[in-house]
């Protein structure tokens, strides 16, 4: 099944730590937000009349090539459509959606049969309501002439619920992400975390990471079980994507207390995460940040690799959503406007979006020191390729788009297999500098205890916990917190000394990857250009 993917809001999550505001986005989308199942914790709000109205899409004429961009991966918005909500129920444990669905408002109609025809669908009813079910386990509904609706898995219960409650009660949290966009607003982003995070999770995560947040961590004004229970209290993260004279983003984080605090350490804290999980864009380094009371917020201008990376976050449970099969065109009016292209075309098309796609990866290439940092957007970029339009295309480029996915997984599993790699032997050589890990949650009751607590032991073989020395007021207390932070300081320096080899080792084996790709795609270039006698 098709997943709605959000590792945005995973990079968030990795330790447990978007936008902009009015009434007239939340306003304009009123009646579709309705339609969206209650138990949604993840929404995406896009207002294509008004993107493709901004000054940048006038200039680059972004209205005149719509399916060209999207065919390309250059934009997540369908063709044909206005405005277009997205929403999942995520196990936020595991980023992995329950469910899926999506709301495509358009002008132009679809005729449900030539969908089912094309596409191996089969023609239903839900509720009264006319709908196909597709071989990729989805569902769309006709609610209007103007609206369609996908749901998947196709859960025919579920989706008869879906459709038969018209007036459905948002979290208020997501409610709240309808209402923060103004005029100019385009994008919004949403997840709804409002209670499922724990501050000893967070001191967990934190603490078996030391070696990634621990020069952060020691320079925080915050004592770590209030950091640790300042981060669990959050409620939710958006991101707002605004298209003006060049694009704008910001991302917006919500606490439930008081988080003034986290301003000397906030922008390092969230970039440190994004790096850690692959998913580093280079526009949040110039990024600002912001801290008004629960809030923080960090934004900043968003280059065009910037946005097709961030576009790669969001997925259609269908991508048959995303087609246009109007009334018209069956009926056959316009007939010459929906031939489908020839071989030759359909192909050079393919070709151009692989090669679209590949562009911005190779901004990156030989930067073995920063590979490591974008293994996210190898697999989204995977996805991609895989929802390319196939139709008419020559098989044997259909191979080599295979090929290009698959070793474009290869990437990302070499260097998401970095920390997998490095833990055993980070352990080890923390434990060799410094006698054993820190625990930093040892400080909550109990402790944290899904993967065993680790404790700091002092040169005299007394238990010491870096987060019971760092809460000691006294002079002792300090002396055992100066010993700890120490080892702590040994133990990190061994640990970034290990995974700095795993990065250089990953980042290699990645880079070899990409001159597979560029071996291949210059074959394929060859093979097309020998066989149709047409440039590729």
């Amino acid at each position: 099944m098709r997943r709605l993917s959000f590792p945005l809001f995973s990079w968030v999550l990795a330790v447990c730590l978007s936008t902009v505001t009015s009434n007239s986005f939340g306003t304009e989308f009123t009646k579709l937000i309705r339609r969206v199942p209650e138990s949604a914790n993840a929404l995406v709000l896009v207002n294509a009349d008004k993107l493709y109205m901004s000054p940048v899409a006038v200039s680059e004429e972004w209205e005149k090539n719509r399916e060209e961009r999207y065919n390309a991966g250059l934009t997540v918005v369908p063709p044909s459509a206005d405005k277009m909500v997205i929403a999942s129920q995520l196990d936020l444990e595991y980023m992995h959606p329950t469910w899926q669905f999506a709301l495509v408002e358009s002008e132009k109609p679809t005729l449900l049969a030539t969908v089912a025809r094309k596409f191996g669908g089969v023609l239903d009813k839900v509720v009264g309501m006319p709908a196909v079910r597709l071989p990729d386990d989805s569902f769309i509904v006709e609610l209007s002439e103007t609206l369609r609706g996908a749901m998947a898995p196709a859960n025919r219960q579920q989706t008869s619920r879906w459709v038969g409650l018209a007036d459905h009660n948002l979290s208020p949290y997501l409610q709240d992400a309808a209402n923060f966009a103004d005029n100019a607003g385009h994008v919004i982003l949403a997840l709804d975390v409002t209670h499922s995070i724990t501050a000893e999770d967070v001191a967990h995560r934190l603490g078996s990471n030391m070696d990634v947040y621990g020069d952060i961590l020691q320079k925080s004004p915050v004592e770590p079980k209030e950091l640790a229970e300042l981060l669990a209290s959050m409620k939710g993260v958006m991101l707002g994507i605004t298209f003006q004279d060049q694009a704008y983003g910001k991302i917006r984080i919500d606490f439930g207390v008081d988080a003034t605090k986290l301003e000397p350490i906030a922008k390092p804290l969230l970039l440190a995460i994004l790096h850690h999980r692959g998913a580093m864009i280079e526009d949040f380094d110039d990024w600002v940040l912001a801290v008004d009371g629960m809030t923080i917020t960090l934004g900043g201008k968003l280059s065009s690799s910037g946005v097709m990376r961030l576009s790669s976050l969001i997925e259609l449970p269908t991508h048959v959503l995303a087609t246009d099969e109007t009334a018209n065109a069956a009926n056959g009016e316009g007939a010459q406007d929906n031939t489908p292209p020839t071989m030759v075309e359909a192909t050079q098309a393919y070709f151009k979006s692989t090669e679209d796609i590949l562009k911005d990866l190779r901004r990156h290439k030989g930067q073995g020191k920063s590979i490591g940092t974008y293994g996210m957007w190898f697999e989204n970029y995977a996805r991609k390729v895989e929802r390319l339009p196939m139709l008419n295309v020559d098989e044997e480029m259909l191979n080599y788009g295979s090929f290009l996915s698959t070793q474009l997984r290869n990437a990302s599993m070499a260097i998401k297999g970095i920390g997998i790699r490095s833990r055993p032997e980070a352990m080890a050589a923390a434990s060799n500098a410094g006698g054993g890990s820190i625990n930093f949650s040892s400080g909550f009751a109990g402790g944290y205890r899904g993967y065993g607590g680790y404790r700091n032991l002092s040169s005299s073989g007394t238990g010491t916990t870096y987060l019971a020395a760092r809460a000691a007021g006294d002079s002792p207390g300090m002396a055992a917190f100066a010993a700890s932070k120490d080892k702590m300081r040994q133990q990190q320096q061994a640990r970034v000394q290990v995974r700095a080899n795993e990065k250089a080792k990953g980042a290699a084996e990645a880079q070899q990857i990409m001159g597979q790709i560029q071996a291949g795609q210059a074959q394929i270039r060859r093979n097309m250009v020998e066989k149709y006698k047409v440039e590729f």
